[in-house]
């Protein structure tokens, strides 16, 4: 399997010793995180009350990457895979086997974590083990429910940030039995409170750039020609027909458009629901009167009065809402998001 790996993938794998199969094995696409790297942690210790004959087996391998984008508040990511063999009548050799893993992944995390918490992400074949030690000491949870073989919930998936991720099955591959277990981040979990500005494409730059271009064109060297400043006479239109003349005058100066003025992105700021046309109004008059410095004590009278029939309009349209409403909630919510702004002069 390894020499099927290309080089757009970094892997980090423990082979099976002395066993049928091929042990463990995480996958990082580079696109993703290419700081990959491999995170040792010490032998575990079983307590002295836990029989030789009652440590169960454990296959395991941790590496810590450093995505392009993380959740916000987690410094790196600590990602685990794991396979604890299937233990019939034997549970105390399983929930062994389960301390193990809680041992690593807890010694990884604490040593890779800096001033934030590193997101967390255990995976693989549990064979139905008891995770509640995990998921209580890391703070996780399981984040897939429906069952991966039959109806057994063998394969988990686990992190310590389940509201960002969903979980889907899909179809074994291969002769294997087991179901495929996908956990990718909904893009309605990074959605902000305030929905999508528009965007529309504006120009740039001086007009009087593109203009002075213009004159200057060599018309005549694009197959225009012209007598007395005059840009079509009767001789060029006898030679040119109109439509191919009036391409040529216009691709070039669409031309001269581009170079002088391009395009470039501009998000256009909707209005805020409480505002109404005499509140715009308003402000169109107070910023007339901001450029006129003769007329200082006309633009705070004018400030004042904006602020007063802000104040109102707010009152009325909160007031169909009920306080601790659900929709009262996300209406605050989305105030609160919105960067208010206010004019200031000195």
């Amino acid at each position: 399997m390894l020499s099927q790996i290309d080089s757009r993938y970094t892997a980090v794998y423990k082979m099976r010793e002395d066993e049928r199969g091929g042990g463990v094995m995480i996958l990082f696409n580079k696109s993703y995180a290419d700081n990959v790297s491999t995170v040792k942690s010490s032998p575990y210790v079983p307590p002295r009350w836990v029989k030789e004959g009652e440590i169960g087996k454990l296959e395991l391998v941790i590496a810590k990457f450093k995505p392009k984008r993380l959740p916000r508040g987690y410094s790196s990511g600590i990602v685990a895979c794991a396979y604890i063999p299937q233990y019939v009548g034997e549970k105390q050799k399983q929930r062994s086997s389960v301390y193990q893993l809680l041992h690593h992944v807890s010694e990884a995390a604490e040593v890779n974590s800096t001033d934030n918490k590193p997101l967390i992400l255990v995976a693989g074949d549990l064979n139905g083990a008891d995770t509640a030690p995990l998921c209580s000491n890391l703070h996780s949870r399981v984040l897939n429910k429906e069952s991966t073989r039959g109806s057994k919930l063998l394969d988990v998936i686990i992190s310590n940030s389940p509201d960002c991720y969903s979980c889907e099955n899909r179809d074994s591959l291969g002769k294997s039995d087991h179901d495929i277990v996908i956990a990718r981040p909904p893009a309605a979990a990074y959605s902000t409170t305030i929905p999508p500005k528009r965007k529309i494409m504006v120009r740039t730059g001086k007009i009087e750039d593109t203009v002075a271009q213009i004159r200057t064109t060599n018309w005549a060297a694009l197959g225009l020609k012209t007598t007395s400043n005059k840009l079509f006479d009767n001789r060029a239109q006898a030679r040119l027909e109109t439509q191919k003349a009036f391409d040529i005058v216009y691709a070039t100066i669409l031309a001269a458009q581009d170079h002088h003025q391009p395009l470039k992105v501009s998000r256009v700021k909707d209005d805020k629901e409480w505002m109404t046309p005499e509140i715009k109004r308003n402000v169109r008059e107070r910023q007339q009167l901001f450029y006129d410095k003769t007329k200082n004590v006309e633009w705070k009278k004018k400030s004042i009065e904006i602020r007063k029939l802000i104040w109102k309009r707010k009152k009325s349209f909160n007031s169909k809402y009920e306080t601790g409403d659900v929709k009262w909630w996300k209406v605050v919510k989305k105030q609160a998001a919105q960067q208010n702004k206010h004019q200031t002069r000195s």
